[in-house]
């Protein structure tokens, strides 16, 4: 009998150290290519390349991805601005929500759909031929209690208790 209660304690304890242990979404990508973090996501069968931003406050989607999916994705008007690189001022009209998939994890964020990210994603995909759809910021991050493992090369969703 003490055997058997000792075993069911042991059990007890690992499953509480694994549904504390974050859950792995996908590797971190880019860092030895372009030198910042990028989630791969999918939007119905379109795959989308995302920055993750940690001195971003928002998230941003590229004004000519946001036409190409425009009937698939929420629309809402947005008041204010940008404040850029270089404290360059852009003004924010349209936000839109929109659902996506990363390896199988479902996620959901608002974007403010911007132009002034488009050079950037230019240059960005000339020097490194990587074509960047989007910022996915802080909030996002909060939000979706994700953890950039630097340490292990690993994006991971934190459980909460």
């Amino acid at each position: 009998m003490k055997i058997e209660n000792r075993k069911m304690k042991k059990n007890a304890k690992q499953f509480k150290t694994m549904k504390n242990r974050p859950e792995v979404i996908m590797p971190i990508l880019g860092m030895n290519e372009i030198g910042l973090p990028v989630l791969l996501a999918t939007i119905g069968d379109k795959g989308l390349v995302f920055l993750l931003d940690t001195g971003a406050g928002s998230c941003f989607l590229d004004e000519r991805v946001y036409r190409l999916l425009e009937n698939d994705l929420q629309k809402f008007e947005i008041d204010g601005t940008i404040i850029g690189m270089g404290d360059v001022v852009h003004e924010k009209k349209t936000g839109t929500g929109m659902k996506f998939k990363v390896n199988g994890h479902p996620f959901e964020a608002k974007f403010d759909v911007t132009s002034a990210v488009c050079s950037s994603f230019d240059t960005m995909e000339k020097m490194h031929g990587l074509r960047v759809h989007g910022i996915l910021g802080v909030n996002f991050m909060a939000k979706n209690n994700l953890i950039l493992d630097f340490a292990n090369g690993k994006i991971c969703r934190k459980r909460c208790a």
